[in-house]
């Protein structure tokens, strides 16, 4: 008995120059692909001029001078409640004037104004910079340039914290922990140093977010290193003043309030709520919250001596009275002293949150805290937990006993669409519901003459009366549209500062604006009309995921795959078999009616018997063939929503369909690159190779679009595929068939799938 042929050891030579000259073709033509393409994407940036505002008239009044001023995050007082009066109580229809809107770059960094100044961070698609501009005009009066761009492409490029002024200074915090302090005149750098690099800082792996806090010449920041949870900063030159803790910090930043006489900071880390020293840093208090992860990002409420902290993931929201002193008040129980309690907190590892329970006082609740640390001396009390008030990104205001913001009913505010939970009133001491309104949205909060400012996530401006009777509408307007809008808004001198993702704009809102101001050239007379909702892109994928930050584990990443399988190969290849089955019948019929032998069918050059054998291995394409390539391509697409509506967890099969995509831009280079055989016009490979980059550049548009962070991974597994996907377009484009190429390919989709899977675990495993 003979044994089989060997290949020549030639053959296998060519066979692998001919996988490298496919792999280097897809390389050169794909980065070309992307380099015209992102190039285009950043034409306007990279040829606008260095500033992209006129300059600003000069002028003589000093910064800081003449009214109330909005130094920092949230206010003079940290609580987003102004002294301002004077302002209107009610808006026309078109709503407050509008004195200037101006593009200004990427990011979420809030706008702060003192005197004839607005202070704001921002991002181009190559750099990050500290805006001045001129209040009255929006135009810039100087730039600092402080880093490269962060995250460019990323889910939410750009600054994330809000710059504070302090004695002729602005100090900033950038996205990869880099701290500044820079001149407020004219934007001169006094001093700069990396905390996170600094301090190994962990807890903010999305991008620093808290904003710098001074107080008492100080620097206070949330960094989350080892022995430095927290550290304090010299607000002249930027060296070390102290350091405290060792755990994770979040994005919450430090808050300073007042205890018996004595200045403390508050600072909500990412598991633990603690209570510092300010001059020494020493922990007074603390309070554990979770030992898995948490976003803390919501700023904390306080009226001496009761401090509030809204939670996210639904968790709620907790009010403590602090004492300061060892004697008790009048007709209160000491707390049990060496005790902490570790109240069962929502965390984001899956963990149900707790059901409401409202205290009515001290004497109602059973749970006291004491501080874990023996040099400790305040103590706290949980005089409620409620499960009806919930912060993310929007924090919430305390004003005359009422607490105001927004229950967030989803796990994560939504940076793609207006985030779905409730506006409400509660009482600040009991935590009952007051009332609860649907119309306002996702609303930052500024709080001034007894009135709130609300701003939205669809970009509109509300003006409602603070009242806890009901939810009083006096006024609405749109400011921004087609983008989500999280920065908490600026109230200076009568006029409001607001800020989108991209742009800024200034609204007058006084009662009487004052005669003969003239509105700036090429500005609108009042805010741009509303518009309609925009496609809600989850209608592509029938849910959302709901953690879409976490990286999915075994069994998630089973499901999709076993969905694809089914849904994409599966049934891509019975619909193939289908064809097949009409193709003979087709033939039969063919014979039957004695067509002529030779004659072309389905518009190809093969006569139908040469059809036929190809559908069943003979060499050459088929049509069933292609109907296998097309229909599991569209069916990866179509199976994501059904399979959400039919399945109990998250199921995604778009990764099929860009399995599907690579395979045929395979199959084109190789039939455009073949020296024998059946030969496709060698302009045929670059378009297709760049049609399939742009198509990818879409996929991952349309996952940012649709919080699928984790879905981006699916665009690293083609070169570990190579090896099974090169020799199968070899085979579709010289022998044809489909039922082979089938199978083959189910076992190429398996390694491209669990290759990219590998490739996102290990980026976790590397981050922690």
């Amino acid at each position: 008995m003979s044994s089989p042929p060997k290949t020549p050891p030639g053959d296998r030579r060519r066979g692998l120059a001919a996988v490298r000259a496919i792999g280097l073709r897809l390389i050169v033509w794909g980065g070309l692909a992307c380099v015209v393409l992102l190039y285009s994407g950043n034409l306007r940036w990279l040829l606008e001029p260095r500033s992209p505002f006129a300059p600003a008239e000069p002028t003589s009044e000093p910064e800081g001078a003449a009214g109330p001023a909005w130094p920092s995050l949230r206010g003079p007082a940290y609580n987003g409640i102004s002294a301002e009066t004077g302002l209107a109580d009610s808006w026309p229809t078109g709503g407050p004037p509008l004195v200037w809107k101006r593009d200004i770059g990427r990011g979420y960094s809030g706008l702060i104004a003192v005197g004839n100044r607005v202070f704001t961070q921002r991002q181009t698609s190559t750099e990050q910079s500290l805006l001045c501009l001129d209040a009255k005009t929006g135009h810039q009066v100087w730039e600092h340039r402080y880093g490269w761009a962060y995250e460019a492409g990323g889910m939410h490029p750009g600054p994330r914290a809000t710059p504070m002024w302090q004695a002729g200074r602005i100090y900033f915090a950038a996205p990869d922990g880099l701290v500044g302090c820079l001149r407020a005149d004219n934007g001169v750098k006094i001093w700069s140093a990396n905390v996170n690099e600094q301090f190994a800082g962990r807890g903010t792996e999305f991008g620093y977010a808290c904003s710098p806090l001074v107080e008492a010449g100080k620097v206070i920041l949330p960094v989350g290193g080892q022995q430095a949870s927290v550290v304090a900063l010299d607000a002249l030159d930027g060296s070390t003043v102290w350091t405290s803790g060792s755990q994770p910090a979040s994005y919450c930043s430090a808050l300073p309030i007042t205890l018996g006489g004595r200045r403390l900071v508050v600072a909500f880390l990412q598991n633990v709520l603690a209570l510092l020293e300010l001059e020494s840093g020493k922990v007074v208090w603390q309070q554990p919250y979770s030992q898995g992860y948490d976003e803390h990002a919501a700023m904390p409420l306080y009226d001496e001596p009761h401090l509030m902290v809204m939670l996210p993931f639904k968790a709620g929201a907790d009010l403590y009275r602090l004492d300061g002193f060892p004697q008790l008040r009048e007709g209160e129980a000491p707390a049990e002293p060496g005790t902490t309690v570790h109240l069962p907190i929502s965390t984001k590892a899956r963990q149900e949150p707790r059901p409401p329970r409202i205290a009515q006082g001290p004497r109602d609740t059973a749970q006291a805290v004491a501080a874990d640390a023996p040099h400790g001396g305040v103590t706290a009390r949980l005089l409620w937990h409620s499960a009806e008030l919930s912060n993310d990104t929007a924090s919430s205001v305390l004003v005359g006993g009422y607490v105001y913001g927004f229950d967030l009913l989803e796990a994560q505010a939504n940076g793609h669409r207006p985030s779905r939970g409730k506006f409400k009133c509660l009482d600040f001491l009991s935590g009952k519901v007051r009332w609860t309104a649907d119309r306002v949205g996702h609303a930052t909060i500024l709080v001034a003459e007894g009135k709130l400012l609300l701003f939205n996530d669809r970009g509109e401006l509300i003006l409602a009366r603070a009242t806890p009777d009901r939810y009083e509408e006096l006024g609405r307007t749109q400011v921004f549209r087609g983008e989500i809008c999280w920065t908490a808004p600026a109230l200076h001198r009568g006029r409001i500062y607001l800020r989108s993702p991209t742009q800024a704009a200034c609204l007058d809102v006084r009662q009487d604006e004052p005669a003969g101001q003239a509105q700036p050239a090429g500005a609108a007379p009042t805010p741009e009309p509303a518009a309609g909702e925009p496609f809600d892109l989850v209608r592509l994928i029938g849910e959302e995921r709901e953690y879409p930050f976490d990286p999915p584990d075994l069994a998630e990443f089973t499901r999709w795959y076993l969905w694809s399988l089914a849904g994409a190969f599966l049934g891509a290849g019975v619909i193939a078999l289908v064809a097949g089955l009409a193709c003979r019948s087709l033939v039969g019929r063919t014979k039957r009616s004695g067509a002529r032998q030779g004659t072309p069918a389905f518009g190809g050059r093969r006569s139908a018997p040469s059809t036929l054998r190809a559908t069943f291995g003979a060499p050459g394409p088929s049509v069933p063939s292609a109907v296998f390539w097309s229909a599991a391509f569209l069916l990866g697409l179509l199976t994501t929503p059904l399979a959400n509506r039919l399945s109990q967890g998250f199921v995604f099969t778009w990764p099929a369909s860009v399995f599907v995509m690579h395979q045929m831009v395979l199959v084109a280079v190789v039939g455009s690159t073949r020296r024998s055989g059946p030969k496709l016009p060698r302009w045929i490979a670059p378009a297709v190779v760049f049609a399939f980059v742009v198509a990818c550049l879409a996929y991952y548009d349309l996952c940012r679009r649709l919080n699928l962070a984790v879905a981006w991974v699916f665009l690293v597994g083609f070169l570990p595929s190579w090896p099974l996907t090169v020799p199968l377009a070899h085979r579709i484009h010289k022998h044809g068939g489909f039922i082979l190429p089938a199978l083959w390919a189910v076992v190429a989709f398996t390694l491209f799938f669990w290759a990219s899977a590998g490739c996102l675990w290990a980026r976790a495993v590397a981050i922690r």
